[in-house]
């Protein structure tokens, strides 16, 4: 049975939701990749090749998960021309950014027009079949969901937003517009007892006849374990088993939880990096090696969610070679109360200890060093800075756990073959507003080091990590000499740090 056929066989037509409300604007706070965008460009251009007159219908924007892209930019981006690569991306932005997409998604869809959209307009319900398809994926606890011939979608999810402290009911109506009577089985998936259907099952219904689903929401349950929850009704005919219709669902406590809450974004990791040969004879006479890459210095941006596990190397000539490698890990459940970040910074290599030539004292002839003469060697230096944002949401206040440790090898010169990454240097942790103003921080200069930021008010706070010299001066800088060896020594430096975030919400008081 083909797709369309069974769409012509029967339908779902939602006619009522008991719990609605306006539609909200909202704009995130993340600029997302071109790719995400590129990808909702081409659902929208295909919707088009459906229904022309989506064009010019302003509930159907070509971006409707903007963030904060401008429009000028946007304009620079061509829409993909793959289905699956445009759900790809679609799905892997919003693994990356749930406390942003998911609220966009949200305020997006609550209360829009194709909740109630009849199957009668066959072209427009069509194009929006194709408009939110990357909805239907988001929403599927199956996220490689495609539209199988035997399986069918409404054209939206439904949004329910739930007020009541203990349990809500919500319905919506289906209609059989065949003429062919139909038994409906209705259940929850995942099976998480969030929901349950009231009333008698399987739900019949008869040819051009509607039938009233009921369900009843464990709202107590729901606000208990997250800020919302998503999953699938399914409505399975107990005559033709392998033919389904699913229907998203979001539950959502209450409009305010369409609020963005306070959360970590915009990951960048700055560094540079030079060689230099020490001068035995004065400091004028000391270089830099030339990057043979151009890439010892820049910007790299990482997502909250960056597993890779690939190192980024660079080498000056064969006298030092260096990797490192950033991921970071969290949570995959949007959670109200608490989001836990966890960082790991990976930092090796190799550095040269000879080299250098000196002045022979009795032909005045340059010759090479000794391998023990006094500061003969090579040195790495400029600046290593991880930097993050933190956002304190209107209505709330945060408290800021951080946990922080490392291994760093020792600088054992009489074994010639470790260094330390850290060696005169201190780790750095500082936390400024919005304005600048610096209101946190904290040298670590020992392992293991714990420390909470209480109270943080509503704002934008800037988050960075870095080495420096304990002076207090708080100057990124970063250096490693190798002075009085043979040969290469290694240096391998691992930091693990977790961020936990834990918001009051304040709630507007109910009059």
């Amino acid at each position: 049975m083909s797709m369309q056929n069974h769409a012509t066989k029967i339908s779902l037509v939602l006619l009522s939701i008991l719990y609605s409300f306006s539609l909200f604007s909202f704009n995130g706070t993340v600029r997302y990749s071109d790719g995400f965008y590129a990808a909702q460009k081409y659902f929208y251009q295909e919707a088009k090749l459906k229904y022309a007159k989506i064009k010019g219908d302003k509930t159907y924007p070509e971006i409707p998960i903007r963030g904060s892209v401008k429009d000028e930019e946007l304009d620079k981006i061509e829409a993909l021309q793959d289905y699956f690569e445009a759900r790809r991306i679609f799905l892997e932005e919003a693994a990356k950014y749930p406390e942003q997409i998911y609220p966009e998604v949200f305020s997006f869809l609550s209360n829009h027009p194709a909740l109630k959209l009849s199957p009668s307009n066959k072209a427009k319900f069509a194009a929006t079949e194709v408009y939110f398809s990357a909805f239907f994926s988001l929403f599927s606890t199956d996220k490689h969901y495609a539209f199988h011939s035997e399986l069918k979608q409404i054209a939206c999810p439904l949004i329910f937003c739930l007020s009541d402290m203990k349990k809500n009911s919500l319905s919506f109506k289906l209609y059989n517009t065949s003429k062919t009577n139909y038994d409906f089985n209705c259940l929850e998936f995942p099976n998480q007892s969030y929901v349950k259907v009231d009333g008698k099952l399987p739900v019949k219904i008869k040819g051009g006849g509607t039938a009233t689903i009921k369900v009843i929401v464990d709202l107590v349950k729901l606000k208990v374990d997250s800020t919302f929850k998503t999953l699938n009704l399914i409505f399975s005919d107990p005559t033709q088993p392998r033919v389904k219709i699913i229907v998203p669902v979001i539950l959502l406590p209450g409009k305010e939880f369409l609020n963005l809450y306070t959360q970590l974004y915009d990951l960048n990791f700055n560094y540079s990096t030079f060689f230099k040969h020490i001068s035995l004879q004065k400091e004028k006479s000391s270089w830099p090696e030339a990057c043979p890459n151009g890439d010892c210095a820049g910007k790299k941006a990482y997502s909250l969610r960056s597993h890779d596990r690939s190192y980024s190397t660079y080498a000056f000539n064969d006298l030092c070679g260096i990797q490192y490698n950033l991921n970071t890990q969290t949570s995959s459940t949007y959670n109200l109360k608490s989001n836990t970040y966890k960082l790991q910074y990976h930092e090796i290599g190799t550095i040269a200890g000879e080299g250098r030539n000196c002045v022979d004292l009795k032909t005045g002839m340059e010759i090479h060093c000794a391998d023990d003469t006094p500061n003969n060697g090579k040195e790495i230096y400029g600046s290593r800075k991880i930097e993050w944002k933190l956002l304190v949401a209107n209505g709330s206040t945060s408290d800021l756990l951080v946990n922080l440790n490392y291994f760093d090898l020792p600088n054992m010169p009489e074994q010639n073959s470790e260094l330390s990454w850290l060696q005169e240097k201190v780790l750095a942790f500082v936390v400024n507003d919005a304005s600048g103003k610096q209101i946190f921080k904290q040298l670590i200069t020992r392992n293991q080091s714990t420390q909470t930021i209480k109270n943080l008010v509503s704002g934008i706070y800037s988050i960075e990590l870095f080495p420096v010299t304990e002076d207090g001066k708080l100057k990124p800088s970063f250096n490693i000499q190798h002075l009085n060896h043979g040969g290469k020594s290694r240096f391998d430096f691992t930091l693990n740090m977790t961020l936990q975030v834990m918001n009051h919400v304040i709630l507007p008081v109910k009059k």
